[in-house]
């Protein structure tokens, strides 16, 4: 169990920022790449809550930074962003948990389309946002304003949309028992 709980999803996390650093940016160049550190913060925010999504989310931010030539802290604060956005949106709980009105809510008010709704549109939100504070910086830094970078925001903001249901469904697969022994301690609220 402690391995399903505490190593497993940093392994991933590492895996996910090992992709994104080393193996991505060596086999293609392309300008629509997922960053799948990002959208693992996402998806730990849905399936963990906000508050260890985010502790993810600044984990692998952290660890954005040092790896990559960034500003300080821009990985960091967009990844706890994502993290705390992707519980907002995405989280269910585990309503055998739940007390009284949370737990009718979550099963009566929110099926299971609504929430993978949810959980892309946290996605999408959460890239858009993280493009348009790199536009941003782009501009301040260089001083000039590049249409074809705002062009390609809605693209990338779609990929990480699709990308945040499908791979949250892997590491619920993947981690399973967490978030239902979390909830159990009521560590998941």
């Amino acid at each position: 169990m402690m391995f399903r709980r505490a190593i497993l999803p940093a392994a991933m996390l590492l895996i996910a920022l090992v992709a994104d650093t080393a193996i991505l940016p060596t086999v293609t160049d392309h300008w629509l790449l997922p960053i799948l550190t990002f959208v693992t913060a996402n998806c730990y925010g849905a399936i963990f809550g906000n508050t260890r999504g985010m502790l993810f989310g600044i984990a692998g931010g952290l660890l954005m930074d040092v790896s990559v030539n960034a500003a300080p802290g821009m990985w960091t604060v967009a990844m706890a962003i994502a993290g705390y956005v992707g519980g907002a949106l995405g989280f269910e709980g585990d309503a055998s948990n739940e007390s009284g009105a949370s737990a009718i809510a979550v099963e009566a008010y929110a099926p299971k389309a609504k929430r993978v709704r949810r959980r892309a549109l946290s996605g999408v939100l959460c890239r858009g946002a993280l493009e348009f504070s790199m536009l941003a910086y782009a501009i301040a830094v260089s001083v000039r304003f590049d249409a074809a970078l705002l062009a390609q925001i809605p693209a990338r903001a779609a990929l990480d949309g699709a990308l945040v249901p499908i791979l949250f469904v892997f590491y619920k697969w993947a981690i399973g028992p967490t978030a239902r022994a979390l909830g159990a301690k009521g560590g998941a609220k």
